[in-house]
């Protein structure tokens, strides 16, 4: 089984040996959200979140609107630095022709672990099991 933190772990083992080729460069960004993503959406699941299909929204976007929404500081920190993230994700997976530096991938990855273990810390119990 794969877990969130794993695919920041990948990140970060990317961003180690691919800084100077822009494919692990966007490999590494790429990687970085989906763990901030899948973490906050165990995160919002463990909290009562489900998915509405009826709502006409992407499953990220939904995400996005239910932590922005929460009433809680924290989750809607994280739903903007979330937000962000996919957009800088999008633009690296789709817009070949835009550069990805290496600073924007050094501050993406500060901004997944900000919101893994700042915004959105899993209980110690869940921890442990990662």
């Amino acid at each position: 089984m794969i877990l969130p933190l794993n695919f920041l772990e990948e990140a970060k083992n990317l961003c180690r040996v691919g800084q100077s080729q822009e494919i692990r460069r966007r490999t590494t960004v790429s990687r970085a959200y989906y763990a901030a993503y899948h973490h906050a959406l165990a995160e919002a699941t463990r909290h009562g979140y489900s998915f509405n299909p009826s709502a006409r929204k992407s499953r990220h976007e939904h995400l996005l609107v239910y932590l922005a929404s929460s009433g809680k500081p924290d989750w809607v920190a994280a739903a903007d630095i979330l937000r962000n993230l996919k957009s800088i994700r999008t633009t690296d997976d789709y817009h070949l022709g835009e550069a990805v530096s290496a600073p924007l991938v050094k501050q993406t990855i500060e901004d997944v672990e900000y919101v893994i273990e700042d915004l959105l810390p899993a209980p110690d119990d869940l921890e442990e099991a990662t």
